[in-house]
């Protein structure tokens, strides 16, 4: 099977991680619970939900400065 290389191997990990956080939030999990569930903070759970709601899964690209396409 070939996947396209439209994200590098953490990019894509990174989205999902973020995508999953704004799943988890969506079935009722606290900030607290999806931290755990994603090893990151609480505030990183609502900054990442917070895009999410505003602007939809686009809101969630990578967007640590060392994994940048180039």
């Amino acid at each position: 099977m070939t996947v396209v290389d439209h994200l590098t191997l953490p990019q894509l990990q990174q989205r999902i991680k973020k995508a999953l956080a704004a799943y988890h939030a969506k079935q009722g999990l606290t900030a607290q619970e999806v931290a755990a569930i994603a090893l990151h903070t609480s505030r990183w759970v609502c900054a990442t939900v917070a895009r999410y709601n505003r602007e939809g899964l686009e809101a969630l690209p990578d967007r640590r400065h060392d994994n940048r396409q180039s």
